[in-house]
């Protein structure tokens, strides 16, 4: 490998940081060529310094006396290994400084912890690039920092404080992040569990109020019938009064599971309105849709074949239900649509209940194993 314009490049570098005789200087000019390439390697070994040449992977092709008297007692040769090798902590400001230094031809400096033959110890470290036509090498100078020297210990003292506060900082802050994480995601369950009724699993009161207004307004703008449905389970008091209260939560559970394994559309919405009451609120749905829809509903809750001795209706839990189909307008409002659902509930419930009405409607009535006469 020629080192001829590469040493020459490197003795530029470093001619304007320290002196030599004038006599030298003269000699380097007056030889010939073949001699530059020569002159020039004395000329960086005899600096008091030490120097080193890499290439851009961090391979030590020269290392003048003063580097490798670093490294080895007994200044064994360098070339051929990586400076890496000797950089006690390969950091983020380790390539950081290299990468300023391939692009730099002027020295850039970076304190950088070697390990030498006495241990590990600080260093400063010029580097520059320096160019033998497209191939590119390291310059680099290293100075050793006088640990002993009291202003160099306090401030050695002071980066370690600082570098520990730092740390600790960081890992605050990642701790931060973690309880905002965690803490959006606790918002979001407390905001589902505000919405959901504990027994049943399916939307409280609060969510069904929510939602029919949202509903509403969204029907209002795109002129599309707004369907609602109120459910009564018949009899129920009785039912609670006749099997205990444990099991009257069960088949409210069931009924609810009933209710909503029968819908299905993603906008098809059910709620427990209270007690034994539910609400179905159906998306551009006409009287036709509710009507097949409520069918449905009151065939799910007969196939559930849940006993209910306590009924003069059925030997088995029914439920009675009102519907009501509207186009929203200005005039309208939701609480009337849900009055309107909730008259033909009380029409369904006297007129034998175990069926549906539609509001404004003939009644429809859906009758189911009415209790057998003894």
């Amino acid at each position: 490998m020629r080192l001829e314009k590469v040493l020459t490049n490197a003795a530029e570098r470093v001619d304007s940081k320290f002196s030599f005789p004038e006599e030298e200087k003269r000699s380097v000019n007056r030889a010939p060529a073949e001699m530059t390439e020569k002159l020039h390697l004395n000329i960086l070994q005899l600096l008091p310094e030490p120097m080193l040449i890499a290439t851009p992977d961090e391979v030590i092709f020269f290392a003048n006396n003063a580097a490798r008297a670093v490294f080895s007692p007994i200044g064994d040769d360098l070339q051929g290994k990586t400076f890496s090798s000797f950089v006690t902590n390969r950091s983020e400001k380790f390539e950081c400084w290299l990468q300023k230094v391939a692009c730099s031809s002027s020295f850039v400096s970076e304190q950088i912890e070697l390990r030498t033959f006495q241990g590990t110890m600080p260093f400063v470290l010029d580097g520059c690039a320096v160019r033998d036509g497209k191939q590119l090498y390291f310059l680099i100078r290293m100075k050793k920092i006088d640990t002993q020297h009291p202003t160099v210990r306090a401030l050695s003292v002071r980066v370690d404080k600082l570098q520990q506060e730092i740390a600790m900082r960081r890992a605050a802050e990642e701790r931060l992040q973690e309880s905002l994480i965690e803490l959006e995601r606790a918002k979001k369950q407390l905001e589902q569990l505000a919405t959901i009724d504990s027994l049943t699993g399916i939307p409280n009161r609060r969510s069904i109020d929510e939602t029919l207004q949202r509903e509403w307004l969204k029907a209002m703008r795109s002129s599309e019938p707004l369907a609602v449905m109120m459910i009564d389970i018949d009899h129920f008091k009785d039912y609670n009064d006749f099997y205990g209260h444990q099991a009257g939560d069960l088949c409210l559970k069931q009924v609810a599971q009933a209710i909503r394994s029968s819908l299905r559309r993603p906008t098809d919405y059910v709620g427990r309105y209270g007690g034994e009451e539910f609400i179905v609120l159906l998306t551009s749905c006409d009287w036709e849709k509710a009507k097949n829809m409520a069918e449905k509903i009151l065939e799910s809750i007969s196939h559930l074949n849940l006993p209910h001795l306590a009924s003069p209706t059925s030997e088995v839990v029914t439920i009675s239900a009102g519907v009501s189909v509207v186009i929203p307008m200005p005039k309208l409002s939701v609480s009337s649509l849900i009055h309107q659902a909730d008259e033909a509930l009380y029409q369904a419930k006297h007129s034998g209940r175990n069926r549906f009405v539609l509001h404004q409607k003939p009644v429809k009535a859906i009758l189911r194993r009415k209790k057998s006469t003894p």
